[in-house]
């Protein structure tokens, strides 16, 4: 997935809970950190997840509209600040299926992170709305 959305040349950022130190070492022990053009982490905000927030400060950072970005969560807490922030919200679960109430304030359930990408490209050309 994050081969695909930089080649496609997408800014992404990661939105996480966890303190900063804790999220650059897993990014840097994953080989990930070039992918991303930003971390926020949950000691940079005043208002964590399911506040809008985090994302909120996401998408100022990478110098864009709510409109113009997708969360891609697979937590409850992360679907609800994704949809409260105004942006495109995906759930790829991981643990926890998703529930009534997370179905409907998630744009779109997918099976896994491959998905990523082609929902994007269905997006850009107006083939999807809401509710994927």
């Amino acid at each position: 997935m994050l081969d695909a959305l930089q080649k496609q040349e997408y800014r992404m950022a990661v939105v996480t809970s966890s303190y900063e130190s804790r999220a650059k070492d897993i990014l840097n022990g994953s080989g990930t950190v070039p992918y991303f053009q930003s971390l926020v982490t949950g000691d940079q905000i005043t208002h964590g997840k399911p506040a809008p927030d985090i994302f909120l400060e996401a998408a100022r950072r990478l110098d864009c509209t709510q409109d113009q970005c997708m969360v891609v969560e697979d937590s409850f807490n992360g679907v609800r600040s994704g949809h409260a922030a105004g942006m495109y919200t995906v759930m790829v679960p991981d643990l926890m299926q998703p529930n009534v109430e997370i179905r409907v304030l998630a744009d779109a359930v997918l099976p896994s992170l491959r998905e990523v990408p082609p929902l994007l490209t269905r997006l850009n050309n107006g083939q999807l709305g809401t509710n994927a």
